[in-house]
């Protein structure tokens, strides 16, 4: 193909192609017309739509309010058909007809209340709708009450207004019923409980009144009041709270009154009677809101003769206060753990204890004995007394120890007390240490007096045997003497009188010396002398008197180790002689074999004289007997050994004379040990 073929064929194409360009808008064109034709129907039937859809979702909105309303909503035409109702109205007619199935729409659309009620309850509505729908009467809010079948009683309120068209004719009746029955129901309650309140305020025991707040008017009284205080009712009606009061209480208590709104309170005043009695009351008192008003209702508690009981009381307490207080007898009160509840000072003072001290102790505390080992026991148990001692109680005398750490001796009385059913005790207790002293005194004084008529009786038969015996030998030997005896035979009685007369000069030397030392007349005549020649110095008479009494058998034991030679002492040589002799006489008299032994220990300014035998010893139980005049192991007339019991009794003396002391070891069989210590006796 040449050049020019080809711009022809090239012309052809962009001819064809420009119509067909021209074309196509054309066509574009009409397509856009139809397009918008098309769209503009299209919108048309949309907005038709939408308007259905809005109506329709208001008429669903509408229903949806009216299905969940809690009234009962129905309407019924001139036919007396349901034509509409919610499903309030629906459970209504199922309550009330009792079913147990869920009714449905159906069953109830299009259908007379003769065919859903009973006909007895079909008419009763028939009569009342007849009106609303026949002559265009409304009915608003008529309470209606009923029992349902399961035996609920319902209250309802109902309204009835007639429907009518654009020409004003009847063609239906819109009903709405409230199930008020939980308003009823409170009514009632309400009222029962005012008629129950009304009646126990009118019928109470005690006085009440009823006034209104702020003005004080009184509005009720009941019964009682009127009874109690003597005032007529319609007298009282008139009146204000503070005329019942005294004058000197009526401004307080409008003061008072103004600031109790919201609170109860209780209080103690005094009322007037209408006799002009004055009484003293307990009023207790609310807010209450009274036949519409603010007001106060008071319950009154007469209090006069109680508080003339508590008057009394007092008076009684503090009377038996002072007394307590002025006893000096111990008077106090245990609760039923044996603790102090109450004591008064005379308690304190006899344990030694101040009041704080004192407080809820456990009485056995107090009691405790200074021979008491454990001290865990008990003495008193509240809970057990009247088992153990019965209503009478107990009485015990015990030793104590005080606080300041003296022991005394009480009496102690405890008798049980029930307080407020539970047991306690109430008890005495009383110093008497003194008592026992004086009692003490008196057993030993007793005593006393026993022992000196039974020594006085010793001493008689001491004196009958040992005075009458070597006067009978002195007067008898003398009378046998003649000239015509032997001289042989003479000098034996003569040695008998002379023995004879020799011991009636140491009975009555022995009788003197003792009683020169008790009377005090016998004075310490000191000087200074070896302690070494002391001793050794009564070693001849104690020979001489074991030739006398045939014991040269005995041996004689001298201990002066302990002694220097050349020690001085300073005392009464004679007396201490004289103490020393007796102690011999008293070893040789109960010795029979062994041996005797004397000696003095020194220590430091201590000098203990002693005389060691091996005699027949001295039992537990009569050491310290021995030491008392005109006494002996052996107090009877059939006693071996003889001697008037005055040895030891004399050295006790002497002993306590030269400011020492005396005492003695032994056991019975296994001889004596004799001691004799005095101090400070080295001369200067």
């Amino acid at each position: 193909m040449n050049n020019v073929e080809f711009d022809d064929l090239i012309g052809q194409l962009r001819q064809e192609n420009e119509a067909l360009k021209v074309e196509l808008e054309e066509k574009s064109h009409k397509a856009l017309q139809l397009e918008q034709l098309i769209l503009s129907k299209d919108r048309a039937g949309l907005n038709l739509k939408q308007a259905e859809k809005a109506h329709h979702e208001e008429l669903l909105l509408l229903r949806t309010l009216i299905n969940h309303l809690p009234s009962s909503i129905f309407v019924i035409d001139n036919q007396y058909r349901k034509t509409a109702f919610n499903e309030a109205h629906l459970k209504r007619i199922e309550t009330t007809l009792g079913k147990q199935v869920k009714l449905s729409e159906e069953d109830i659309l299009g259908k007379t209340n003769w065919d859903v009620y009973p006909k007895e309850v079909a008419d009763q509505y028939y009569e009342e709708d007849r009106k609303v729908i026949e002559k265009g009467e409304t009915v608003i809010e008529r309470e209606i009450f009923q029992t349902d079948k399961l035996g609920n009683q319902v209250w309802e309120t109902i309204s009835k207004i007639p429907m009518r068209d654009d020409d004003d004719i009847i063609i239906g009746m819109l009903g709405i019923a409230h199930d008020v029955t939980k308003n009823k129901l409170a009514e009632i309650a309400l009222h029962d409980s005012e008629e129950r309140y009304r009646f126990l305020f009118e019928n109470n025991p005690a006085p009440m009144l009823i006034y209104k707040r702020g003005s004080l008017q009184i509005l009720a009284v009941n019964e009682a009041f009127i009874n109690h205080y003597g005032y007529k009712k319609e007298e009282a009606l008139t009146m204000v709270l503070p005329d019942f009061y005294p004058e000197n209480e009526k401004e307080t208590i409008v003061q008072f009154t103004a600031g109790l709104e919201g609170y109860k309170n209780v209080g103690e005043w005094h009322h007037q009677k209408a006799n002009g009695e004055l009484i003293t009351i307990i009023s207790t008192s609310n807010d209450i809101v009274f036949e519409g008003q603010k007001a106060r209702v008071a319950v009154i508690t007469d209090i006069t003769n109680r508080k003339l009981m508590e008057n009394k009381l007092k008076a009684s307490e503090e009377k038996f206060r002072l007394i307590s207080n002025s006893a000096h007898d111990g008077i106090f009160m245990l609760n039923e753990e044996s603790r102090l509840i109450y004591w008064n000072p005379a308690v304190e003072k006899i344990f030694g204890c101040t009041g704080e001290e004192l407080a809820f102790i456990d009485i056995n505390r107090l009691l405790l004995s200074p021979k008491q080992e454990d001290k865990n026991d008990r003495v008193i148990q509240v809970s057990s007394i009247i088992d153990t001692f019965g209503e009478t109680g107990l009485s015990l005398d015990v030793e104590v120890k005080r606080r300041d750490g003296e022991f005394i001796q009480i009496e102690l009385s405890l008798a049980p007390l029930k307080i407020s059913d539970l047991w306690g005790a109430v008890g005495i207790v009383r110093d008497i240490s003194e008592r026992k002293t004086v009692e003490k005194e008196l057993i030993l004084s007793k005593e006393r007096a026993e022992e000196s008529d039974r020594l006085k009786s010793a001493f008689l038969a001491m004196m009958s045997h040992e005075l009458r015996t070597p006067l009978n030998a002195v007067i008898g030997f003398s009378s046998l003497i003649e000239e015509t005896m032997e001289v042989h035979e003479i000098m034996e009685m003569v040695k008998i009188i002379n023995d004879s007369g020799n011991h009636l000069l140491s009975v009555i030397d022995s009788i003197f010396s003792l009683a020169l030392l008790q009377s005090g007349t016998s004075k310490v005549l000191t000087e200074d002398f070896p302690l070494s020649n002391f001793l050794t110095g009564l070693k001849p008479y104690i020979t001489t008197r074991l030739v006398k009494d045939k014991k040269e058998h005995l041996d004689l034991i001298v201990n002066t180790n302990t002694v220097n030679p050349e020690l001085i002492i300073r005392s009464d040589r004679t007396k201490l002689t004289q103490l020393m002799i007796n102690f011999f006489d008293n070893a040789i008299k109960y010795t029979t074999n062994g041996s005797i032994e004397y000696g003095c220990m020194v220590e430091g300014s201590s000098f203990t004289f002693y005389v060691k035998d091996t005699g027949i010893g001295i039992p537990n139980d009569k050491q310290t007997l021995i030491f008392e005049r005109f006494r002996q192991v052996e107090d009877s007339l059939t006693r071996t050994h003889g001697g008037v019991g005055l040895g030891l009794s004399i050295c006790k003396e002497i002993a306590e004379l030269l400011n020492g002391e005396i005492w003695v070891e032994s056991k019975s069989g296994h001889g004596s040990i004799f001691y004799f210590r005095i101090e400070n006796i080295v001369a200067e």
